[in-house]
C-alpha cells in the first residue's frame, strides 16, 4: 500500500472533519481484509445504470437523463479503480491481476467487434463497425468499441502505475506525477485514450495516498442532492471532461453512498450483490445488450419505453450472472479471468451500518 501522506485527520478544518465522521458508520473493532458493503452497493447502482443507458432505444429517448448519467456512472468506477489499485503486490501477483483484465478485454472486444460488424441492418444499433481486418486491429489496440474501453483503460493505467511504483525512492506524489506524465503522452499519441479518464483514475489513486478511507473521500450525505440539482438547473448539463462535470460526479456519488444507510435490506442486498459481480457484468453485458435489441419492436406499444428498459436490464443482468457461473462451472474462469471463481454469491444479509475499514 502506498505510504500515506502525513496529513492531520482534522485537515483542513476541524468542523468539516467532524461532519464527515458523523456521516460515516463506525470503524470495525478488529479491522481486516473485508469488502466494504457501501462500495459494493455503489458499484451495483453504477453497473445497473451502465446497462440501462447502453440500451440505445431507451437512452436516445431520454437524452437529458442519459447525459446526466454519463457524467458520473463510469467516472465513479474509474475513481474506485484508481483507489483500489494495489501497487504493493509482488510482480507475480500483479501480473495475474493484470492478465485477468487484459485477456477478457482481448477476447470479448474481438467477439463484440465481429458481432457489430455483421449485425443485420434490421436491428437498431448505436454504432456499427466495418468488417475489415485493419479496422479490427485499430479497434482492438487503439480505439475500443462498447464498454470495453473501460477494461482497455484499466490495462494501460494499472500497468503504468504499477511499473512507476517499482521505481525506488519515489514518494507517492512523485509516483502520481510520473504516472500522469506517461499517461498524458499515451493520450497525446492515441486520442482515443482520453485524458479525462486518466484524471479520474489518478484522482482515485490520490485519495488512497491520503490514507483516508474511500467513503470519507466521498463525504456521504443526502444534502449533496441540493448543489447537484443547482448545477443542473443553473448550467447546461456538463460533460464529465470539465470541472462542473467533476463536481456533479462527486456530488452524485456522495448522495448515492449515503442512500445505502436508508435503503431497505432487499435493495441493499440486490445492489451489493450486483456490485460484487460488476466486472463480470462489464464483460458480458455488451453481448446480451445486443440480444435485447429485437425486443424494441415487440414492446413498441409502451411509448415511454420503460417496459423495454426494465425487461432488458433484468434479462441482461441475469444473463451476465448466469454466464459467469457457467464459466466457473466449466473451469473457463481460470483461463479467462485467472481466477478459480469469478462469481460472487448473494450475501445472506447486508447491515445498514456496515463496518468501514481501510483496504490493505
Amino acid at each position: 500500500m502506498p505510504r500515506p501522506l502525513n496529513l492531520p485527520l482534522s485537515f483542513p478544518f476541524p468542523a468539516m472533519q467532524a461532519a464527515i465522521d458523523s456521516a460515516l458508520p463506525p470503524h470495525a473493532a478488529a479491522p481486516g481484509k473485508q469488502r466494504i458493503p457501501q462500495v459494493d452497493y455503489l458499484k451495483g447502482i453504477l453497473i445497473t445504470l451502465m446497462v440501462l443507458f447502453h440500451l440505445s432505444w431507451f437512452s436516445t429517448y431520454y437524452l437529458d437523463v442519459t447525459r446526466y448519467a454519463y457524467v458520473f456512472h463510469m467516472s465513479g468506477f474509474i475513481i474506485l479503480s484508481g483507489f483500489f489499485a494495489n501497487t504493493d503486490k509482488t510482480p507475480g501477483q500483479f501480473l495475474k491481476t493484470w492478465l485477468g483484465i487484459l485477456v477478457p478485454y482481448l477476447v470479448f472486444e474481438s467477439l463484440y467487434y465481429l458481432a457489430l460488424a455483421h449485425l443485420p441492418a434490421s436491428i437498431p444499433a448505436s454504432n456499427r463497425l466495418e468488417p475489415a481486418f485493419t479496422a479490427f486491429w485499430k479497434t482492438l489496440l487503439l480505439a475500443p468499441a462498447g464498454t470495453y474501453w473501460y477494461l482497455y483503460l484499466l490495462v494501460v493505467c494499472l500497468g503504468v502505475y504499477y511499473l512507476v511504483s517499482r521505481i525506488p525512492r519515489l514518494s507517492p506524489p512523485a509516483r502520481l506525477a510520473v504516472t500522469a506524465a506517461i499517461l498524458a503522452a499515451v493520450s497525446w499519441l492515441n486520442p482515443a485514450f482520453q485524458m479525462i479518464h486518466v484524471a479520474y483514475f489518478l484522482l482515485g489513486a490520490f485519495f488512497r495516498t491520503t490514507g483516508l478511507p474511500i467513503l470519507k473521500c466521498f463525504f456521504p450525505t443526502l444534502w449533496a442532492a441540493v448543489p447537484a440539482a443547482a448545477l443542473c438547473l443553473l448550467f447546461p448539463l456538463p460533460a464529465r471532461d470539465g470541472m462542473l462535470g467533476l463536481c456533479l460526479c462527486m456530488l452524485t456519488l456522495s448522495f448515492l453512498v449515503k442512500t445505502h444507510d436508508l435503503a431497505g435490506e432487499a435493495v441493499r442486498r440486490l445492489f451489493t450483490y450486483l456490485g460484487r459481480n460488476s466486472l463480470s457484468i462489464v464483460i458480458f453485458s455488451p453481448a446480451f445488450t445486443l440480444l435485447c435489441k429485437p425486443l424494441a419492436p415487440v414492446l413498441a406499444f409502451d411509448s415511454s419505453r420503460i417496459c423495454f428498459a426494465v425487461l432488458s436490464v433484468t434479462l441482461v443482468l441475469a444473463a451476465c450472472l448466469g454466464a459467469t457461473r457457467l464459466c466457473d462451472a466449466l473451469g473457463w474462469s481460470r483461463f479467462l479471468f485467472f481466477k478459480k471463481k469469478m462469481y460472487s454469491p448473494l450475501a445472506l444479509s447486508v447491515e445498514p451500518a456496515a463496518p468501514l475499514t481501510y483496504p490493505s
